[in-house]
């Protein structure tokens, strides 16, 4: 804790003289009549402004301006520390005090090639952020250092290396740029032909130049890592055949992937790779913590529709009134008529097996649910009470991944759509 005294604080609207500021953990805890805290009683910090103003910091979230400053000219590379100490006295003075820094990496760079955005030492400006980092509330440097990492789509080699430094931590943000001639930045390729005029290029060497660019490996969405977050709702787009019920069918583990990781945050085993899991923890996982619901209902013959809602809610709860009642609140939800709740399945209609599937996934709660096509054949009401129940989930927790082709259905309960033609969240 600390307290900053005998300065005019700034707020929107005015100035405040005679106030004193009180940070605790680095936010600001109290703007209150200097005076108010006993410092010394509180064994807070004082610092003394001398007067001057005290103004909110700026967080500039996207700069490549360290680059500049390692490297003023082309062919010229400052000591990397010492520039980004000198980068720091040049921002604090313009009331920048969190900066993400962002450092771009090109795999074939032919029209622009900086030596400071090699890979080396773009690994190298990472390290150097990364310990500012470390260091943040030690005093041993005047702002906060954040890193975004921007890969063009050609780094197909630097796809384990991004990986490990994001695990490890040094990647705040990392994103996609596309210059290839004809799609991305450059889709109207007459902009492209603009950025390399007064180069001394044919325009025979230009469209050679195109095309090797165009012809070259990119990254796909079957390389770049889908990260969902806690409590965060996805729906997944793409044409048909694209792969957007094999992504879930790989998180099931209903399918195993032939290549990469899919990390998983158990509350039972930790973090852990549904790609390498082994099957006594894979079955765990799939009574305990995520839920899968395809179009098609698959249950034990003779089995009850109430019985299969009771079975699945016995996962989840240990009270048997609690079993009982969730279970009536779960086929009442989806207006199953009672006389049905005692008959077996296989005399229901599509849409009513397909409600029963949904009700048997929902009523456990999972941490995790995967939703294939859910409300693919489901009337409009139906559909409504899907998304009630969606809703309840995102309420309580739980982190959703979905297939839908009415994302318009599901506007405003949908976070973010990931498109599997554009291999990007959006």
């Amino acid at each position: 804790m600390y307290v900053i005294r005998n300065g005019i604080i700034v707020q929107p609207d005015r100035l405040l003289f005679g106030y004193e500021l009180v940070v605790v953990e680095d936010r600001i805890e109290a703007i209150q009549r200097q005076g108010a805290l006993d410092a010394e009683a509180a064994g807070a910090g004082i610092i003394d402004a001398h007067g001057g103003y005290v103004v909110p910091g700026l967080i500039d979230i996207h700069s490549d301006y360290i680059e500049t400053v390692i490297s003023p000219r082309p062919t010229v590379l400052m000591d990397f520390p010492t520039a980004l100490f000198e980068a720091e006295r040049e921002l604090l003075a313009h009331g920048i005090t969190t900066m993400s820094h962002s450092l771009s990496v090109y795999g074939n760079d032919k029209m622009d090639v900086k030596p400071v955005r090699q890979w080396d030492r773009t690994e190298q400006i990472m390290a150097l952020i990364s310990r500012a980092k470390r260091t943040e509330g030690r005093n041993a440097h005047l702002i906060r250092h954040r890193l975004h990492l921007r890969l063009e789509i050609d780094n197909v080699n630097l796809v384990e290396q991004v990986e490990h430094h994001l695990r490890a931590g040094e990647i705040d943000e990392l994103s996609f740029m596309d210059h290839t001639p004809g799609q991305g930045q450059y889709r109207d390729m007459e902009i492209w032909r603009k950025s390399f005029r007064g180069k001394s290029l044919s325009e025979q060497e230009a469209a050679a130049m195109a095309a090797d660019a165009q012809a070259a490996p990119k990254l796909s969405y079957e390389h770049i890592s889908l990260s969902i977050a806690p409590g965060e709702f996805v729906g997944i787009t793409g044409r048909s055949g694209s792969g957007k019920s094999t992504i879930l069918k790989c998180i099931y583990r209903t399918n195993l992937p032939e290549t990469g990781s899919i990390w998983y945050d158990s509350a039972a085993f930790g973090m852990v790779d549904l790609a390498r899991l082994d099957e006594r923890r894979v079955i765990y996982l799939r009574n305990y913590e995520i839920g899968y619901i395809s179009q098609f209902l698959d249950c034990v013959p003779r089995t009850t529709a109430r019985e299969i809602v009771e079975a699945s809610a016995a996962e989840a709860f240990d009270d048997p009134q609690v079993i009982e009642s969730e279970t009536v609140r779960m086929l009442e939800h989806f207006d199953f008529p009672r006389e049905l709740w005692d008959l077996y399945p296989n005399t229901f209609s599509g849409g009513e097996k397909l409600r029963l599937n949904i009700a048997r996934a929902m009523v456990r709660r999972p941490r995790l649910l995967l939703l294939d096509e859910t409300t693919a054949s489901l009337d409009n009401a139906s559909k409504v009470k899907v998304r009630d129940l969606i809703e309840q989930l995102k309420e309580g927790g739980t982190t959703m991944l979905g297939i839908f082709h009415d994302l318009e259905f599901m506007e405003g309960v949908c976070d973010r759509e990931y498109n599997m033609q554009a291999g990007e969240m959006r």
